[in-house]
């Protein structure tokens, strides 16, 4: 390969004379108005992932507070953390500890440890 050819290859080529953007609108939805307007008004929520995860932190390092063992309550904030993500339905999330900020998560976990082991994974490995 020579210089002239190396050149060449650093150099842009000439646009098309045609080449420009589309002037089509913006490609059309197929949900309805007011489904678009919903996800649009959640998405804008201040319910954001850093306030979600500083639930499931707080969660644990109460737990951790209490006397709960340390796998219990990381078991617990895996729990509270899937529920969130997953967007688990209602049930789920009452046991997940989103209507009460973990409080009933916090005393099954004093009182019956393992039944609150137990009943954490059934609920992750759904």
């Amino acid at each position: 390969m020579n210089d002239q050819d190396r050149a060449g290859d650093s150099e842009r080529p000439p646009s098309w004379p045609t080449e420009r953007g589309t002037d089509a609108p913006v490609l059309m939805s197929y949900w309805p108005v007011e489904k678009t307007d919903g996800v649009v008004a959640e998405a804008s929520e201040p319910r954001s992932a850093v306030v979600a995860a500083a639930f499931w932190e707080d969660w644990y390092g109460r737990a951790v507070d209490a006397g709960i063992d340390e796998d219990l309550a990381m078991l617990g904030r895996d729990l509270m953390r899937a529920a969130w993500v997953g967007g688990w339905d209602a049930d789920r999330a009452r046991e997940s500890g989103w209507l009460d900020e973990g409080a009933a998560m916090l005393e099954l976990a004093e009182r019956k440890p393992e039944l609150a082991r137990t009943r954490w994974r059934e609920l992750l490995d759904r």
